[in-house]
């Protein structure tokens, strides 16, 4: 990201008047077109202002216009990371906060079920308390009344599935009421409304819409305009902020055919720039975590750790990720998560088969084996024995680690621990150490 290079391109946009209303369309580059960049994109200035020349005071004809129906069901319930990345993106949570919320909302009040779960369906039985629960929510936050009355129980939707339960359903809210909103936190206030709302949205219907795609030919290009007409608001009425999102994303198109005449009201070009990749929130590491087969590219270990619940598990990977802040490996800064000098030192002076997350899918396999009687554990043991060891005699034998010193702000027995070189991993404030690591 701070070695990103942006690079300008142009984009011609020109707005047709149609009998029933106006709309804006961009060009279409023909394949092979002068000007265009490995990515397709007009990095030609000339050309673009030319292009937007051409059409100035033009007509044109409707080459196609194609509208199709479409609809979302409802989101599944939360699983811990999935609420660490939702509380992240809206409320700017960490994933320890999220945690922590989650948690006090279990055993504390009593008004959600187990978070450290890895599962986003519920059980099928768990339909006939539906009533229950939103009488609870109805009671505990009053302000949610309306959207539980317009709830229909009679819906099904794919969340309840016996068949995709592991040890835990996910998180919904309970039958327990009597709790005033006032009692909870801030911080548990957003979390419970998140729980609420991604259970509420199961007794709504879907949201449908007509996609339409207009291509206009005109000064002697094509010209492509994109709208999106909701049909039916559905389960988005309990989540609007993100209908209103794709409102804006994918404006209404007036009604029109192909063969249509339209005249240019209006060409210009947009100047614009590539941008670096987003840095990682607390909510988008989580979910790289979680989903980070996706960042390897062997076909056998990628399939495996699809399997698993990737880097570390539900309960672990916001405790991994406060321990690498206080160790001062990585730090945050508003929502962002950005590694450190002493982070990116760490991560370059270790070998590859310690950073490379394909490792944690043969692990894995290994200790698959031995659930199925393939492999003893003893073996197992063994083996994880032998690549310490030789992990260990690399280090001795290379040259000594120079981690830059650690922030005297910090005062954190992580960080001292890690401080010291050649020493960065060593677990801090006296915590028992495992014998071999069930996720790496």
């Amino acid at each position: 990201i701070e070695d990103f290079k942006p690079v300008a391109f142009h984009v011609p946009v020109v707005t047709f008047r149609h009998s029933n209303g106006d709309y804006a369309a961009t060009w279409q580059a023909p394949e092979g077109a002068p000007g265009l960049d490995a990515e397709g994109r007009l990095i030609d200035a000339a050309r673009a202002d030319a292009i937007a020349a051409a059409v100035r005071g033009k007509s044109g004809t409707v080459r196609s216009a194609e509208s199709t129906d479409g609809q979302e069901g409802p989101p599944l319930p939360f699983s811990l990371s999935k609420l660490q990345a939702a509380a992240s993106a809206k409320h700017g949570l960490s994933a320890q906060e999220t945690l922590a919320a989650a948690q006090a909302l279990y055993e504390t009040h009593k008004l959600t079920s187990y978070p450290r779960t890895d599962c986003q369906y519920l059980p099928e039985s768990q339909r006939e308390a539906a009533r229950e629960v939103l009488a609870a929510v109805a009671s505990v936050n009053p302000a949610m009344r309306d959207l539980i009355k317009n709830a229909d129980l009679a819906l099904v939707a794919a969340a309840w599935n016996d068949k995709k339960i592991t040890a835990h359903h996910g998180i919904i809210p309970t039958t327990h009421g009597g709790v005033s909103l006032m009692t909870l936190t801030n911080t548990e206030q957003q979390v419970y409304d998140l729980i609420i709302r991604a259970y509420l949205v199961q007794f709504y219907p879907a949201h449908t819409f007509t996609k339409t795609v207009i291509v206009t030919e005109a000064g002697g290009h094509a010209w492509e305009a994109k709208g999106r007409v909701v049909k039916t608001v559905g389960w988005r009425a309990v989540m609007q902020p993100d209908a209103d999102k794709d409102r804006e994303a994918e404006p209404t198109l007036p009604a029109m055919r192909s063969g249509d005449s339209v005249t240019v009201t209006d060409a210009r070009v947009d100047h614009r720039t590539t941008k670096p990749p987003a840095r990682y929130t607390d909510g988008t590491l989580i979910a790289a975590m979680s989903s980070v087969h996706k960042l390897v590219t062997d076909p056998k270990i990628k399939a495996r750790l699809k399997e698993t619940s990737g880097l570390g598990t539900e309960a672990t990977r916001a405790n991994i990720l406060e321990t690498l802040v206080k160790r001062e490996f990585i730090e945050r800064k508003g929502k962002q998560v950005i590694s450190t000098p002493r982070g990116r030192a760490l991560a370059a002076a270790l070998p590859p088969v310690l950073t490379d997350p394909g490792v944690t899918g043969l692990w894995e396999d290994a200790l698959s084996e031995v659930a199925a009687g393939a492999r003893t554990l003893a073996e197992f043991e063994e083996r994880q024995k032998a690549f310490m060891v030789k992990r260990i005699e690399e280090a001795k034998a290379g040259p000594r680690l120079q981690m830059p010193a650690v922030s005297t702000a910090s005062g954190g027995q992580g960080g001292q621990s890690a401080a010291r070189p050649g020493r960065p991993g060593r677990p801090a404030g006296g915590q028992k150490k495992r014998r071999f690591p069930r996720r790496a």
